[in-house]
């Protein structure tokens, strides 16, 4: 259901099927204004510092974030999921150093369900665990190789609508899509695309995440720009070229969509968030190198609140920004 409000502010949901009732409604839910992206930057709050303590990270990578705002954070050199509250508030953590279930090697994307299982991109292991949202082990697919469902540093995911996972397998220089149990479904590299054979033109997928439409956004690592996937994998459009201004990508690396369809895209050696609509076109951009608030080392992951606010994993300077 898509449901498009004429103005801000709370609005009540009664949902029929068929004729008949949905259990749980009316919702209310909060219709908020969109993001005014000129101001981005004025109100800035942030979560961690470097250590291994509860609110202390080491190099973190993924981020995601269910309705409430709790963060699920991938602190990869300390090879621990944390979960926070956007408040700041330290609610959980699980995990260690080593290659058994619930264990990790450099963790890098997470992602959740509808049910709120968490997805965890193991990627120095080439391997996905998911957990309950309390951090109780469900299971594990994958393995270090080339074939379906095999994985070369998997480093992010994302859990469309539609139920299906998409998987950023780097050096296997392809996207691979599974089921939510880790059944393999399909994949999508340019080698094997009808036009692309032979181009290098794929290199370094980074950064996922599907748009409300089921097109697959993902970063390019090494080739400086991102890739418009369509639902069906049938065609591809490429954005960005390398370089520092308006719509040029360095290393772009984590990648997120807005409820206004604007994309957001963390450059690691531009040390800058960029916005662009949802055309591609340059919005605003964000961070300069350094470790002062507001500035950014290296930014790895970025994912969308519910109040519209971001939050920016600046990987390191060791913290979480909130804008």
């Amino acid at each position: 259901v898509t449901l498009v409000p004429e103005r801000p502010g709370r609005i009540t949901v009664n949902l029929r099927l068929r004729g008949r009732h949905v259990p749980g409604s009316p919702f209310v839910l909060p219709a908020l204004e969109a993001r005014d992206y000129a101001q981005l930057g004025s109100d800035v709050r942030v979560i961690g510092r470097q250590g291994d303590g509860d609110l202390e990270f080491n190099r973190p990578w993924g981020i995601c974030a269910d309705n409430a705002d709790n963060l699920v954070i991938a602190d990869r050199s300390n090879n621990q999921i944390k979960i926070v509250h956007s408040s700041g508030s330290f609610l959980r953590k699980f995990g260690q150093r080593g290659e058994g279930p619930g264990e990790f090697n450099r963790p890098a994307g997470v992602c959740l369900s509808s049910d709120k299982r968490i997805y965890v991109a193991d990627k120095d292991n080439h391997r996905v665990q998911v957990f309950t949202w309390t951090g109780q082990f469900i299971r594990v697919f994958g393995k270090q190789g080339k074939g379906p469902g095999e994985f070369n540093y998997p480093w992010d995911l994302a859990v469309g609508k539609a139920g299906r996972l998409a998987v950023a397998d780097s050096r296997n220089h392809r996207i691979q899509l599974f089921s939510e149990d880790g059944d393999y479904v399909t994949e999508f590299s340019i080698a094997r695309s009808p036009g692309f054979a032979g181009i290098k033109s794929f290199d370094c997928p980074r950064g996922i995440v599907f748009t409300s439409s089921g097109q697959l956004l993902c970063t390019d690592f090494n080739l400086h720009r991102f890739l418009v996937i369509e639902s069906d994998f049938s065609q591809v459009r490429f954005m960005g070229v390398e370089g520092q201004g308006p719509g040029q990508f360095c290393r772009p690396q984590g990648i997120a969509v807005d409820l206004e369809g604007n994309i957001i895209i963390c450059e690691a050696r531009n040390h800058r968030l960029q916005i662009l609509n949802s055309r591609g076109a340059f919005v605003r951009a964000f961070g300069s190198n350094g470790s002062k608030i507001g500035q950014l080392n290296r930014p790895a992951c970025v994912c969308v609140l519910s109040t519209g606010q971001l939050a920016v994993v600046d990987s390191e300077n060791h913290r979480v920004l909130l804008l």
